[in-house]
């Protein structure tokens, strides 16, 4: 990334949905990354979560319930 941005003298936007996800947001911003993207991380994420919740029912067990976001978490999520 740093070979990248010193070498355009242009934004640098970045993809990070596959990187090493020890690199904090801190560490692209400070060598001049302007804009990382995780493309479709966050549905992918969601999607794991379901897919393992399926899993569960199918073997008979409810204990992703625990896991489950509240309504109240939700709602203050999702408020502006």
């Amino acid at each position: 990334m740093r070979a990248v941005v010193s070498s355009v003298g242009r934004p640098v936007n970045v993809v990070m949905g596959f990187a090493d996800p020890s690199i904090t947001l801190e560490q692209p911003a400070g060598i001049g990354v302007r804009r990382v993207s995780i493309g479709a991380g966050p549905a992918r994420l969601a999607l794991r979560s379901f897919v393992d919740g399926a899993r569960e029912m199918r073997a008979g067990r409810f204990g992703f319930v625990e896991d489950m976001a509240s309504l109240q978490e939700l709602s203050e999520a999702f408020t502006s």
